[in-house]
């Protein structure tokens, strides 16, 4: 293959990861919002390894695992899941980045991590994974990989869909003091 086919590659499969993470906030479940997100870091993780962007390769790979398993784990192995992943992904993260700026890749899966415990809260999930989204959308922008710009703008944009459609009860309990504000 050539360079051209290569770059050509990478950028489809990117755009098959923006699928796969656009669609899975359109779900009420938390568990099938992590097992397409599980799909979606797959996708990430060749997109970035085709880029040579071995950090958010890496923290996709961890990210795919993590999903995965967090998708069929009993609750009484989630925290232990999300601390696993948080220590590989700081492993990793330290290890190969190459610039401060590769960090925020790190950040966004540390972020995603603790997301997990949150896989029975969808609300809470979507909140998280928001936050943990400007850390990959600055990542994406570093590594100038448009599919992961594109991808940061809109799940940004999706998750609040997303939250706004399956989450009515949680913002009016919200609205009415009865979930705490912590």
């Amino acid at each position: 293959m050539n360079n051209i086919d290569i770059a050509f590659l990478t950028e489809i499969i990117g755009y098959t990861a923006l699928f796969f993470g656009l669609l899975s906030f359109q779900f009420k479940s938390g568990k099938k919002i992590l097992a397409l997100q599980a799909v979606m870091c797959f996708f990430w993780y060749s997109h970035y390894a085709l880029s040579g962007a071995y950090v958010g390769a890496f923290m996709a790979a961890v990210g795919f695992f993590r999903n995965g398993l967090a998708c069929v784990l009993p609750d009484k192995y989630i925290k232990k899941l999300a601390i696993i992943s948080s220590i590989i992904a700081l492993a990793i993260g330290f290890s190969v980045a190459e610039s401060y700026i590769y960090l925020t890749a790190m950040f966004g899966t540390l972020l995603n991590n603790v997301s997990v415990l949150k896989r029975n809260k969808p609300a809470q999930l979507r909140i998280f994974r928001i936050i943990s989204e400007f850390f990959w959308l600055t990542y994406s922008i570093s590594v100038l990989s448009v599919p992961g710009m594109i991808f940061g703008i809109s799940l940004i944009s999706s998750n609040i869909i997303g939250f706004f459609r399956h989450e009515k009860d949680f913002i009016r309990h919200y609205k009415a003091g009865l979930i705490q504000k912590n």
